[in-house]
């Protein structure tokens, strides 16, 4: 939407200052058919390269967007295997602080029944 906005302003005002520099300049008819027709050829090669570097444009974004998209499946990918590898790594380490917890209560329980 915003491009085509743009797009459209800039074409309203090469015709309005196209328009505005003809009226203005004093010139006869043949040399004013001749003005009018290189303006004209000049904004139909304008509006062609526009044209053609908006299809760049968007272009280049499809491709981005591809590449973009591939590149975040693999990364996503690669991180839920990092946690898969990083919680069976884990796993002994939090079972082996649990039991010393555990056995840490029973300590504590020992003692506040041998100071009774």
């Amino acid at each position: 939407m915003r491009g085509k906005s743009l797009l459209t302003g800039i074409v309203t005002g090469a015709v309005v200052a196209g328009i505005s520099t003809l009226l203005a300049t004093p010139s006869s008819g043949q040399d004013f058919q001749r003005t009018c027709k290189k303006k004209y050829a000049s904004f139909r090669e304008s509006l062609q390269r526009a044209k053609e570097q908006s299809l760049l444009l968007k272009e280049q974004v499809q491709h981005t967007t591809k590449v973009g998209s591939e590149a975040f499946k693999e990364v996503s990918g690669d991180v839920k295997t990092s946690i898969v590898s990083w919680k069976k790594d884990i796993d002994p380490t939090i079972q082996q602080l649990k039991f010393d917890i555990d056995n840490l209560q029973k300590s504590i329980e020992d003692l506040k029944q041998l100071k009774k």
